[in-house]
């Protein structure tokens, strides 16, 4: 006599469970690196962009030259004048 909620798992049954469980958690983890990848791209996308627009900013800015007194453009270490 069978009694279906009885059964008392066999080795199969305990197998397909676990490679289940296991795809499952395949895909969290590959899911995971993708949006921290995804997310490390947006960072370093923003800190690039703001190094540029630093780099622009530090070009545009004047300076006052100490040989003739001019006002010139650009950054020059030592040179400038703040």
């Amino acid at each position: 006599m069978d009694v279906p909620f009885l059964k008392i798992p066999g080795p199969m049954e305990e197998m397909t469970s676990c490679k289940a469980s296991l795809s499952k958690c395949k895909l969290l983890i590959s899911t995971a690196c993708i949006y921290t990848g995804y997310l490390n791209a947006r960072f370093d996308k923003s800190a690039r962009h703001n190094t540029q627009l630093y780099n622009l900013r530090r070009s545009s800015r004047q300076y006052k030259d100490k040989q003739d007194g001019k006002m010139r453009k650009g950054t020059q270490v030592g040179e400038r004048d703040l």
